[in-house]
Parts: structure tokens; C-alpha cells; sequence
């Protein structure tokens, strides 16, 4: 993958930026009559979005029909320039403070302050949200060395040339699977001999996403990409946002008596979804509930029908989902030899149209279970083996819905 960290100029004066640092962000570029004779018409800045997170900035960027081949990272002290050569925008297309747009010689300069800069600015690539080209962590090299990479930034897209657009046409939508690790910031989960659940999880989550990212029209996204804590509802609102196909919680679990170990899966308690219909129907905002549906002028009772039905279509998939990491990891994977999948009332399980599972990944109070967690080699492997269980499950439904 390719590191889209750039070197840095240190305390450059604002008026000279001439340690400019070229950045091939792609591995491939594509042939020269796959892009328009004329770039800069062609290829805008539609959207670009500076939201502050805990400890960095979030940059997002929307360009359209194409994605620049490449771009010039400029860094001084408290102050990022990215400059793309051939992309035009207006100052509209701006959100967030922090952000300015002016023309350059080498193309459209988009300038970044922020207080999470420092003396010298980093960037780092991001697993992009639905309908962004592509994303960024800005902030100091030391806070961006705890978040994660999560993909390579994504190839141009080529621009068909001289065939008019007679209507617009809408792409399909990768497959979201929001990855949640457990626990974070003040809550640190299990603790056994110094080795906390939130780091365990939130390791793993990275390699997942990172696996998963790889696929075909898949997206992985993490609920937290660094140590902070998070409510639990706010984890499944994240993943309603998110538009997730599948939302899956990690952690590790630990005993006090007897010496359990392995693999385990948690689908929601089935004679919980009425109780859990009906505390959704009377809280969520009825326009947030169902995936495309605005249930506003809806009353109580049609509400909670509606829930229930998706809720039921919702657990058939969990059952389906859960069975098929179990049978993947299985065999390679320990698995909890007294009944692997389990039932459960977490709250991060009250999904409503997606299914929602737990992984517990193995049992800290566990010797062979934390000798395996904590090793790297085990973290990839069983990334890897759930990134297929999970790729399986999704091809299935695709079949069974008729998309293959």
C-alpha cells in the first residue's frame, strides 16, 4: 500500500512554499485517451468537508467525474496546502472552518488550518464515507501515529471521452460493514495482566477494515479509530449514518471461574425484537429508522409492524452471518466449545433493517487465548479468515436477492 505520509518542511514562512513534496497517490494511471482532453473542465472539487475530531482533522473531498492522478502536499507550521493540478472549484463547495480554496500556477490550492496542526502537519489516508473520492487525517505526525491507514487511496476513475450524458445515472453503493471496537477512552473493557480490551479490539478492528477494504466493492468503516469512548447507542447510530450492511462489535471476553477459551458469536435474544421494536418505535426519530423511509406521518402501531417485519428479515441474516464466521474461523480458529453462538440483549445489537453481531474474539483470562490475541501473526490470520466468512455471507445474499 502506499504511504501517503509526506515529508515536511519545517517552520517554512507562510509566503515561501517552495518545499513542495510531489505525491503519487496512485499505482496505476490510466491510459491517455481515457481522460478528457480538457482536465480542468472536466474534473471539479464537487464537495469538500473539514470536520474536527478528537484529536485530528477530518478532510473529505468529493471530485467529480474523475479523480486527480496526483497532487503537491505543501507543509509549514500550522498550515496544510494541498495543490491538485488540473481541478477547478468554486469556494462553495467548501465546508468547515478552516478551509481555503485559490487558484495556483501548478492548479486548485485547497489550504487546511486547524489547531490539531502543530508545528509540523501530517496527512494520512482514510477508508473514504459513501459519495467521497477520497479522505484524510490531518493533524501532528504523534497523534496521526495511532490512526490507522486504512486503504490506499482510490485509482482514477477513467472519463469516457466524447460520449454526451444524456441522463444521470447512479453508481452502485459498495457494501458498508462498520467495524465497532469495543469499549475505548475511559473504558477499557477486560484488563488482564496489563493488557486492556479496547487496544485488543480496536488492533484487530484496524486489520479487518484494513482486509476487507481490499475487496470488491467493499467499504469497511471503524466506529472509533483511536482511543476514545463512545456510548453504545451512539455506535449503531454511527453505523445508520454509515448506511451499513452490516455492523460488527468486537472485544474479548474474560472469566473469573473455570478457564473458558475460543471464538464466540452473539445475535440478538429472538424474543427480545418485540421489546426492542417497540423501544426504537418510541424513541429513534421517525425518519431515521428504516433505510430510505420516512415514517413521519406513520402512528405507533404501523410504526412498530414495520419494524418488526424488517427486524425479522434483519435476524434471518444474523443467524446466517453468524453461522458463517463461526463455520470460517472454525477451522482455523479456536471456537468456545459449549455453543459458539450465542444469544444475547446488548444494545449493539437493537439494529433494525442490518444485521448487528458481536465477536468475542477469545477470553483474556486465557493463557493460549492471550497468547494469540496479542500476537500479530494471529491477528492477521484471523482477519483474513473473517474477511472470507464475511465476503461468503455476502455473495450468498447477493444470490439469494438476485444481484448475481
Amino acid at each position: 500500500m502506499i504511504d501517503p505520509r509526506p515529508a515536511h518542511a519545517a517552520s517554512v514562512p507562510r509566503a515561501a512554499l517552495s518545499a513542495a513534496l510531489s505525491m503519487a497517490l496512485f499505482a496505476a494511471l490510466p491510459t491517455p485517451g481515457a481522460w478528457a482532453s480538457d482536465t480542468a473542465a472536466a474534473t471539479r472539487l464537487e464537495r469538500a468537508v473539514l470536520s474536527e475530531k478528537e484529536d485530528h482533522l477530518r478532510l473529505g473531498l468529493t471530485v467529480a467525474p474523475s479523480v486527480p492522478a496526483e497532487m503537491k502536499v505543501l507543509a509549514e507550521e500550522g498550515r496544510l496546502v494541498l495543490a491538485f493540478p488540473g481541478l477547478s472549484a468554486d469556494s462553495a463547495v467548501l465546508e468547515g472552518a478552516g478551509l481555503g480554496l485559490t487558484p495556483g500556477e501548478d492548479g486548485l490550492h485547497l489550504e487546511i488550518t486547524g489547531r490539531h496542526l502543530g508545528l509540523e502537519p501530517d496527512l494520512r489516508a482514510l477508508s473514504p464515507l459513501r459519495g467521497e473520492s477520497m479522505a484524510f487525517a490531518i493533524g501532528a505526525p504523534e497523534v496521526l501515529a495511532a490512526l490507522p491507514a486504512l486503504v490506499p487511496l482510490p485509482r482514477p476513475r477513467p472519463v469516457a471521452v466524447a460520449v454526451p450524458m444524456t441522463a444521470a445515472v447512479d453508481e452502485p453503493q459498495p457494501f458498508t460493514v462498520v467495524i465497532d471496537a469495543g469499549h475505548g477512552g475511559h473504558d477499557p473493557g477486560a484488563v488482564v495482566r496489563g493488557i486492556e480490551e479496547k487496544d485488543l479490539t480496536l488492533v484487530f478492528a484496524r486489520r479487518l477494515a484494513l482486509r476487507l477494504s481490499t475487496l470488491p466493492d467493499m467499504r469497511a468503516v471503524l466506529t472509533r479509530e483511536g482511543d476514545r469512548f463512545l456510548p453504545l447507542g451512539a455506535r449503531l447510530r454511527f453505523a445508520v449514518a454509515e448506511g451499513a450492511d452490516l455492523f460488527l462489535s468486537l472485544h474479548a471476553d474474560t472469566v473469573t471461574e473455570g478457564d473458558a477459551s475460543g471464538l464466540s458469536v452473539y445475535t440478538l435474544t429472538p424474543d427480545r425484537r418485540e421489546d426492542v421494536a417497540a423501544e426504537i418505535t418510541a424513541e429513534a426519530p421517525r425518519d431515521a429508522i428504516l433505510r430510505g423511509v420516512d415514517l413521519g406521518g406513520a402512528g405507533d402501531d404501523v410504526t412498530r409492524i414495520l419494524v418488526d417485519l424488517a427486524q425479522r428479515r434483519t435476524g434471518a441474516e444474523e443467524q446466517r452471518v453468524a453461522a458463517a464466521i463461526l463455520t470460517g474461523m472454525g477451522e482455523t480458529v479456536p471456537l468456545l466449545t459449549t455453543r459458539p453462538h450465542r444469544n444475547a440483549n446488548f444494545r449493539v445489537l437493537h439494529s433494525v433493517d442490518f444485521p448487528a453481531i458481536l465477536v468475542e474474539l477469545g477470553f483474556l483470562s486465557n493463557e493460549e487465548d492471550r497468547k494469540r490475541l496479542t500476537d500479530r501473526r494471529w491477528q492477521a490470520m484471523a482477519a483474513d479468515r473473517m474477511t472470507e466468512a464475511i465476503d461468503s455471507w455476502r455473495r450468498d445474499l447477493a444470490t439469494r436477492n438476485g444481484q448475481e
